[in-house]
């Protein structure tokens, strides 16, 4: 999990830039093939095994409750941003571009990226917590 996380990570990292770059369309599958591999496969991936490993919900000691509301707000946060920018994305000559008034997209965008590296932080420190403390 923490190497698909971090090639994860890897991926968001590259569509910022890719963004500040003003290459619209790559960031735009960059970041939803990777947005898409975090919600549809690894979440559900560490649900499960947190619950195969802790048993039933709430495991005392590991500090989970605060890492799983982080992660929902990262998820609000994601699908919030990919909506947004949908709406406000402009296609010219095969190029995707967002204009100003498309800023709410490019801010929660920010604000999704800061949650899931913290939520990424985290969830390493609750595995510590669990498995060596």
């Amino acid at each position: 999990m923490f190497i698909g996380e971090s090639v994860l990570l890897a991926a968001f990292i590259f569509a910022w830039a890719l963004a500040r770059r003003h290459k619209g369309k790559h960031h735009h599958y960059v970041m939803l093939g990777a947005f898409l591999v975090d919600i549809l496969a690894f979440k559900p991936l560490m649900i499960a095994r947190a619950f195969d490993v802790y048993g039933p919900y709430p495991w005392s000691g590991t500090g989970i409750s605060s890492h799983f509301f982080l992660d929902i707000a990262v998820v609000v946060f994601g699908v919030s941003s990919v909506v947004l920018g949908f709406k406000f994305r402009v296609k010219k000559a095969g190029k995707m571009f967002l204009p100003p008034k498309g800023r709410s997209h490019k801010w929660l965008g920010y604000l999704f990226i800061a949650l899931w590296v913290a939520t990424f932080a985290l969830g390493i420190r609750v595995f510590v917590w669990a498995h060596l403390g």
